[in-house]
């Protein structure tokens, strides 16, 4: 197998697993990639609180509805009616699940959601343990 069909492969093989995802939950309309990649297996309420389903973070499904429509160009050129079809209706859905939070919101996205586009905060998130600050950069 080449390299270019390598990469073919690995771009099908993923769509189709984000895909599959959507149609199992139809619901569940975001891009949902909360999932161990070593085990496939959904991350659990024993997970940290970022894996969590109900935790959602709008720059993710931004970038998600981006990749999705590159993804449409891609499989149409090949002629792949059935993935263009089925990543059009998950585009739209996503997409229609964003603006309603948008709308919700006077026109504002948050960096970090719940399902209903409830901002939130780490300070509201009652976590079990503190987090440290992320910047180790040293100020003169």
């Amino acid at each position: 197998m080449s390299y270019a069909q390598k990469i073919e492969e690995l771009i099908t093989c993923s769509m189709d697993e984000i895909l599959r995802r959507y149609e199992a939950d139809t619901n569940y309309s975001l891009i949902n990639t909360k999932l161990d990649l070593l085990t496939g297996k959904d991350f659990s309420a024993q997970d940290p609180w970022y894996k969590q389903k109900d935790i959602i973070f709008c720059w993710i499904q931004g970038r998600g509805i981006e990749a999705l429509a590159r993804h449409i160009r891609y499989f149409a050129q090949k002629n792949d009616t059935d993935r263009v079809e089925r990543l059009t209706k998950f585009l739209v859905a996503v997409t229609d699940s964003m603006e309603f939070v948008r709308l919700r919101n006077h026109n504002r996205l948050f960096f970090m959601m719940n399902l209903r586009g409830d901002k939130l905060t780490l300070s509201k998130m009652k976590l079990s343990k503190p987090i440290s600050r992320c910047s180790t950069r040293q100020t003169p």
